[in-house]
């Protein structure tokens, strides 16, 4: 009887997982293609100006 149980618990865990995994996929496929500066594409290269540059995200105060 354990056997059977675990079969069903397992099947609808993995079910659950395959689910969670499609809506996860599906969400990033939509986001496919949003970026249209180039320079954004390749975040990790050029971090610091984005966030630092002349015209950065940020600005700290030197106080």
């Amino acid at each position: 009887m354990s056997a059977v149980v675990e079969e069903g618990i397992t099947a609808v865990l993995e079910r659950h997982e395959q689910e969670r995994l499609d809506k996860m996929y599906q969400g990033l496929f939509e986001l496919s293609g949003m970026i249209q500066d180039p320079d954004l594409i390749d975040v990790s290269g050029n971090i610091d100006e984005i966030l630092y540059g002349e015209n950065g995200a940020w600005r700290g105060d030197h106080d």
